[in-house]
């Protein structure tokens, strides 16, 4: 997939596969942060499997590429507009 166009219905179509297999009985064990780990994974291995969702390494891999990104431009947005607003 990483050499083609991206199909958004297709990596929808593969998160939906992937959270229907998610529930477990350990769900129950799980923190806010594992959780939000898990997804964020689940969404990387929805986007692209062999780039973003085979291990920790590619977690990591598109959490770097894909979600710090968007993070920095909300957090400098939030950050500029409290600035203006005096907050």
């Amino acid at each position: 997939m990483s050499e083609t166009k991206f199909d958004t219905r297709k990596a929808l179509h593969r998160l939906n596969k992937i959270l229907e297999n998610y529930d477990s009985e350990v769900l129950s064990y799980y923190d806010e942060e594992c959780y939000i780990n898990d997804i964020l994974f689940f969404l990387g291995k929805s986007i692209d499997a062999e780039k973003y969702g085979f291990d920790v390494t590619t977690y990591h891999k598109f959490l770097a590429q894909r979600i710090a990104p968007l993070s920095n431009k909300i957090a400098k947005r939030v950050f500029t507009t409290n600035l203006e607003r005096g907050k």
